[in-house]
């Protein structure tokens, strides 16, 4: 009959760590994509609505109304 000691513990790093992410950081990742999509489509709209194309004004606008430079 063997007796259990301490050495015969799984120690903590012996345990296998499951390879997913966690519930908040699938969470927080859901919402920085959704963000990131919110800021796409109006980035879109507003070179939709300057014609198409990328001027110094439009990009100034798009840096004014999303927040880029703070």
């Amino acid at each position: 009959m063997k007796t259990a000691t301490y050495t015969d513990l799984p120690l903590q790093a012996d345990k296998p760590r499951s390879s997913g992410a966690g519930f908040f950081r699938r969470l927080i990742d859901g919402i920085i994509v959704a963000r990131q999509r919110q800021a796409d489509a109006e980035i879109a709209r507003m070179l939709q609505l300057n014609g198409g194309t990328m001027t110094d004004n439009a990009e100034r606008e798009i840096g004014r109304r999303l927040g880029a430079g703070l």
